[in-house]
């Protein structure tokens, strides 16, 4: 029997019901509150230019909010950086290396986003196709792009922490590190630095995303979306070694 918004026309065509539209507005809220139905509609009909827009401002906008704190932060920064260097600089040069790192550093800020989006969206296409998997590079880099709206949050939570404290630093106050007290070159705390709560939202998404695009069964879908997570977790802690030098 057919569906009650299944209709006939006066020809005898009969015309399939289509799946409902979703707007810009519902697409971006429906991230966080129903993110299976809004990877279903970008997998269908998939957007890019939201995101190639988003996350570059507000990597932008971001770094103005805290700009006082930030431009601290690069001069403590570059400070250490000419003493552990042995280099001689005035005054005014310092002044002028800092006003200008202050304006290049979230510049290049805005744009190292979007290349490590674009970059890791490809990285996952190719993978899903190593697993048989179906769906275009656009389609992947749409929902990944779509699910990097949670990282807002993560942003909000550092941006009224640095104006709180008066202090900017690099650290996720959403992460297991806070829990942990600071141990810079270690392996077990650069990993949690990288298991921010937001983050692991993030690749929740991601992975119910790869699953509509990819066509392949959920709990693939899932489990190769989990493993290039726990390789980023595992890399953030050898970067933490690399950082302080033990490596």
């Amino acid at each position: 029997m057919m569906e009650e918004n299944t209709q006939v026309s006066v020809n005898g065509v009969v015309n399939l019901p289509q799946k409902s539209e979703m707007n810009f507005f519902k697409r971006v809220a429906g991230v966080f509150l129903w993110p299976g139905k809004v990877m279903e509609n970008l997998a269908e009909r998939p957007r890019i230019a939201f995101p190639f827009i988003f996350l570059p401002v507000v990597q932008l906008v971001a770094v103005l909010a805290m700009i006082p704190m930030y431009k601290e932060f690069v001069r403590t920064g570059t400070e250490e950086l000419v003493f552990q260097q042995n280099l001689e600089m005035t005054a005014e040069q310092l002044n002028n290396a800092v006003n200008l790192a202050t304006i290049t550093g979230p510049v290049a800020g805005a744009i190292g986003v979007v290349i490590t989006w674009v970059l890791g969206a490809l990285i996952l296409w190719g993978i899903i196709k190593i697993f048989k998997g179906q769906g275009s590079f656009k389609q992947v880099l749409s929902i990944t792009g779509y699910a990097g709206v949670i990282t807002i949050l993560s942003t909000v939570v550092h941006i009224i922490k640095t104006n709180i404290t008066g202090v900017y630093d690099l650290m996720s106050y959403t992460s297991i590190a806070v829990l942990m007290p600071k141990m810079e070159g270690n392996f077990i705390y650069g990993m949690a630095k990288f298991l921010d709560v937001f983050s692991i939202w993030q690749y929740v998404v991601i992975a119910i995303g790869v699953a509509a695009v990819s066509k392949m069964p959920k709990k693939k879908a899932y489990l190769i979306v989990a493993a290039i997570f726990v390789i980023q977790v595992l890399y953030a802690g050898i970067t933490e070694f690399r950082i302080s030098g033990i490596l």
